[in-house]
């Protein structure tokens, strides 16, 4: 997450009217909901119900950037809602392959080994 905001703060500069401000809340809420994903679905793993804790975690992932998209649609008078939208969108996407790379590899680590024979 850092190398994307990293990479998008000279759009974001260039974009001007604070929306680096966009871009750092973008990227934070996207990041502290994808901690929560990780932290369900590492729960949900070490109790051996993966799928249940990755469906979890795909709720708990996708919807605050939702209930942000749907009050800056509904509060049409917010001057950098298309840069928010556009840095939360691809914050989204970054955070989403993170999250799943970790995710995948975390169920893949704690999931029990079938004995050699």
């Amino acid at each position: 997450m850092a190398i994307f905001v990293a990479c998008c703060l000279p759009i974001a500069f260039w974009v001007g009217q604070s929306a680096w401000i966009a871009l750092l809340a973008a990227a934070m809420l996207c990041l502290f909901a994808g901690l929560a994903a990780l932290t369900i679905s590492y729960f949900f793993s070490s109790i051996g119900q993966s799928l249940a804790g990755m469906l979890l975690a795909m709720g708990c992932r996708l919807s605050p950037p939702l209930v942000v998209c749907l009050w800056l649609a509904l509060n049409q008078d917010q001057t950098n809602q298309n840069s928010f939208v556009g840095f939360l969108i691809g914050s989204y996407l970054v955070s989403l392959a993170a999250e799943t790379f970790l995710s995948v590899r975390m169920i893949d680590s704690l999931s029990p080994k079938p004995a050699a024979n």
